[in-house]
């Protein structure tokens, strides 16, 4: 006599058991008893059917009609496994071999997870995953969604450089409500690619743009830095409204294909992963409730027992989202750069323009905020006094010199940086170079794991925060001036730079590059961020800092082209 029998009906599979195998299965990812009939129902799905393969026995107790049903679930993955990316697809720039690997196992697969670190280059795997799907007539949109602070022009630079079919962009923008609606319903032949930041779907507005965005084409949806969805309370708001987890979830699934990518799936434990797969597909893991996921997966306890102090069969979770998954860290990735450059752009706010564009008027060089005066005489004075408004500081004249404030409302440059930083694994320092005090203190008031390494510190001020930082379990942030600490210094526990603002000299620049290349760096590839404002001068200094130009002489050159 068998211990337990598995059939399929009317959409479920039945199992009935002996009581003392009730623990089986209550094992299953998703299950319910009926007291009337004392049967298990366990809804259809690739997880429930792979748990029937690894625990019951056929034929003994699984019936031929159970086990056809299990294969027929399961069937997408196993032909995934067989399926290639096309020989014959037109990179504009070759794979690595670990990209040409992701590109493999997630081609044909209509819910994937990039789980790729910084640096390995997902952004390129994934544009060119959906050129793959326009070539063959699968898709013919594909939207992308940010996380909170992304500048969505990065993405516009990404697919210049790696889409290699026609397409069309929009970058979807606050107030531009018609030109939005006017590119969803626009007819063309070319892959439309809308690009939007997760806080537009906090109103409807947005909400309802990319619905109808989706629901109107073929569309590949990618959220880019998933962990932004990973809080599965925020699905629902207070006011009963759908909230932007909800709204990703439910427009998921009208989309053919749907993708996450990060180099960072989980934050602080296995929970951070409901959320994502729900956006994927709730069969991956097979709950459809967050709170059934978090009683089979994590212990409860701490005050009143609300907080997760421990976690029970993180492998039966792990098994499941391994056939939709692509994994590869910095460290591992074979054919990755020693250096990569990467921009970050950031729009101005509106304070910020105004001021840019009376400093910026040839025949005033002035402009003001509250009651304080800013005037110019010099075009490089000029170019200093921009850089402060772009880092989110007003400067103006004093008795003895300049003096400067916050600039009103938001601080783009700060914003980016700190969003950016959700991004970077945890284990990863990172050394962050500002040119202004203000700047400085803004970033390591807004960092508390952080060193602030200035001017007018003693020596022995100076050695303890160097030999903080490069213990493994010292500070993880490096916050200095170019002129502060690029020279002489040793930090190379760190792999990424982030560049808030430059100092003028390109000797700078290339003194605080080498900070972190020495024996004792441990990172194969290091990474060197700008961030740059999306302003004619903020670009020019960076252009001109990586291709070996001191600003001063830039400027004399750009003078006699008649450019500045």
């Amino acid at each position: 006599m068998s211990v337990a029998t598995v059939k399929y009906g009317g959409g479920d599979f039945l199992i009935q058991c002996q009581i003392f195998d009730n623990e089986r299965v209550k094992a299953f990812p998703d299950r319910k008893f009926n007291s009337n009939t004392k049967i298990w129902h366990a809804p259809f799905n690739a997880p429930n059917a792979q748990y029937i393969r690894d625990n019951y026995k056929f034929p003994e107790e699984i019936n031929e009609e159970a086990l056809e049903m299990v294969n027929q679930a399961l069937a997408e993955i196993e032909v995934s496994k067989t399926l290639r990316f096309p020989e014959d697809h037109p990179f504009l720039n070759p794979p690595r071999p670990y990209q040409m690997d992701a590109l493999n196992k997630s081609y044909g697969m209509r819910e994937f997870g990039y789980f790729m670190e910084m640096r390995t280059g997902k952004t390129f795997v994934d544009i060119n995953i959906a050129a793959a799907y326009y070539l063959k007539g699968e898709i013919n949109a594909y939207l992308i969604v940010l996380f909170p602070g992304a500048i969505k022009s990065t993405w516009k630079i990404q697919l210049e450089e790696h889409c290699p079919v026609l397409y069309e962009v929009h970058l979807l923008q606050a107030g531009q409500k018609k030109q939005t609606q006017a590119f969803i319903d626009k007819d063309t032949d070319a892959l439309k690619v809308m690009v939007v930041g997760i806080e537009s779907l906090s109103n409807g507005a947005g909400g309802d743009l990319i619905t109808d965005f989706v629901q109107k084409h073929k569309t590949k949806f990618t959220i880019d830095e998933s962990t932004c969805i990973k809080n599965p309370k925020q699905q629902v708001s207070k006011s009963k409204k759908r909230t932007r987890v909800k709204l990703c979830w439910d427009v998921g699934g009208l989309a053919e294909y749907r993708t996450i990518m990060t180099g960072t799936p989980t934050t602080q434990g296995v929970e951070d992963l409901y959320s994502q797969f729900r956006f994927l597909n709730w069969q991956i893991l097979g709950y459809k409730s967050y709170f059934t996921f978090k009683n089979a997966h994590c212990i409860a306890g701490g005050f009143q027992g609300k907080k997760i102090i421990g976690y029970r069969d993180v492998d039966k979770v792990i098994r499941k989202i391994n056939p939709y998954v692509y994994q590869i860290s910095t460290k591992d990735a074979i054919g990755i750069p020693e250096e990569v450059w990467e921009p970050i752009y950031v729009e101005q706010s509106l304070v910020q323009k105004r001021l840019l564009k009376e400093l910026g008027d040839p025949y005033d060089m002035s402009t003001s905020m509250g009651d304080e005066e800013l005037e110019v005489e010099t075009i490089l004075e000029r170019m200093t006094r921009y850089q402060q408004i772009v880092g989110g500081h007003f400067p103006f004249k004093e008795e003895e010199g300049y003096d400067t404030m916050p600039i009103e409302g938001p601080n783009p440059k700060m914003d980016a940086l700190l969003g950016f930083i959700e991004t970077i694994p945890k284990d990863q320092k990172v050394i962050i170079w500002a040119r202004f005090v203000p700047e400085l203190e803004a970033i390591a008031k807004a960092l508390p794991d952080s060193i602030l390494y200035k001017g007018g510190m003693s020596d022995d001020e100076r050695e303890w925060a160097q030999r903080e930082f490069m213990q493994d379990n010292g500070p993880r942030f490096w916050v200095a001036s170019q002129q502060a600490s690029a020279r002489g210094v040793e930090l190379a526990a760190a792999s990424v730079h982030i560049f808030y603002s430059n100092s003028f000299s390109y000797d700078d620049r290339k003194q605080a590059t080498m900070r972190t290349n020495s024996s004792k760096q441990k990172s194969k590839s290091i990474l060197y961020v700008d961030i740059i404002m999306n302003h004619k001068i903020d670009k020019q200094i960076v252009d001109a800092l990586r291709y070996k130009q001191d600003i001063a002489e830039y400027v004399i050159s750009e003078i006699k082209k008649g450019q500045v």
